[in-house]
């Protein structure tokens, strides 16, 4: 996990820890304390952790129920803040220039899932294959 521990290198106030979160929780954040499914793969940990890092800085209160409305924007909020501090305006904006023939070749070339490169994508506004 050399990628989680660069990183939280720029969060020095914040805790990780790997944990048998079963398959229903890729992470969770209480206070300063990160904890992280250690059954997932580092592709989907980094987006993961870049969320729950963006409910540090962005979240108020416990928001784990997505009861309301506020809830759920704050919940938004912090998925927005990790996709746009994990991957750039500028990272996409190279990519594309590189004309790929899929999105799994820049899914690759990032490191993360697929799916995770749609969302980043929406956020974006970006064209398939960005």
């Amino acid at each position: 996990m050399d990628r989680i521990d660069e990183i939280m290198k720029n969060y020095p106030e914040l805790k990780v820890d790997l944990l048998d979160m079963g398959n229903e929780l890729g992470g969770y954040i209480y206070r300063n304390h990160i904890m992280l499914n250690k059954n997932m793969s580092e592709k989907e940990l980094i987006p993961i952790l870049y969320e729950e890092i963006g409910h540090y800085k962005t979240t108020v209160g416990d928001i784990s129920k997505y009861s309301t409305t506020a809830d759920r924007q704050q919940e938004h909020r912090a998925r927005v803040w990790g996709i746009t501090h994990f991957i750039s305006k500028k990272d996409i904006e190279r990519f594309k220039k590189c004309k790929y023939d899929n999105d799994y070749e820049v899914a690759d070339e990032l490191g993360i899932t697929v799916p995770y490169l749609h969302e980043v994508g929406e956020v974006y506004q970006a064209h398939p294959y960005l």
